[in-house]
C-alpha cells in the first residue's frame, strides 16, 4: 500500500466496499465510528478520487433486468498497430465493460488483449465484434459466449487489508 493513505483512509475505503445505507446521511454512522465529522469523511473520499484509489462511486445494475441479456467475452491476437487502435476504440464505446491487455504463453494462448461485450440480444456484441475486426483488420479472435453466471461480486481490498493487519496484533 502506498504511503499516501493512512489507517483511518483505508477504513473509509472498506466501508465504501460495502452496500451505502440508503438514508439521508449515508457517512453519518461512518463518522461516528471514526470519531470524525463527515465533512471530514467526504474530504477524504474526495483525496481518495484524486489519487486514483477510487474511480467512481455509483450503483451496481443487474444487466439483465434492464434487458441487456446477452454479452461475450473476446480474446484476440493483436500486433502493436491493432493495440493502439482497439485502446482508443474500446475507451468510446458504452457496450464493452472490461478490457484488458494481457500476457500471451507462446504455442500455448497467444492472444493478448481481452474484452467483454454486451448488448441487449446477440446481434449487438456480434455488431460491435464486427466494427473491431472492420478497423483492424484480423481474423485471430475467438469469442466466448456466457452461458450461465455463478458468481458475480465486487472485490473486497481495504476489508482484506484491514483483516490481516488486525491478525498481526
Amino acid at each position: 500500500m502506498k504511503n499516501d493513505i493512512d489507517e483511518l483512509d483505508l477504513k473509509i475505503l472498506a466501508f465504501l466496499e460495502g452496500d451505502l445505507p440508503l438514508k439521508p446521511e449515508p457517512f453519518k454512522d461512518l463518522s461516528n465510528s471514526l470519531e470524525i465529522s463527515q465533512e471530514e469523511v467526504l474530504n477524504r473520499i474526495n483525496f481518495l478520487m484524486q489519487k486514483g484509489y477510487i474511480r467512481r462511486i455509483g450503483a451496481i445494475l443487474r444487466h439483465r433486468k434492464y434487458g441487456y441479456k446477452a454479452n461475450a467475452m473476446v480474446v484476440w491476437k493483436l500486433n502493436e498497430e491493432q493495440l493502439k487502435k482497439i485502446r482508443k476504440f474500446v475507451e468510446k464505446k458504452r457496450e464493452i465493460s472490461h478490457a484488458y491487455e494481457r500476457v500471451t504463453i507462446q504455442g500455448k494462448w497467444e492472444y493478448n488483449f481481452f474484452t467483454m461485450i454486451h448488448g441487449r440480444n446477440k446481434k449487438e456484441p456480434m455488431k460491435i465484434i464486427r466494427e473491431i475486426v472492420q478497423l483492424l483488420g484480423t481474423q485471430e479472435y475467438a469469442i466466448y459466449k456466457s452461458v450461465k453466471e455463478f458468481k458475480k461480486s465486487s472485490p473486497v481490498y481495504a476489508r482484506r487489508l484491514l483483516n490481516e493487519r488486525e491478525k498481526k496484533f
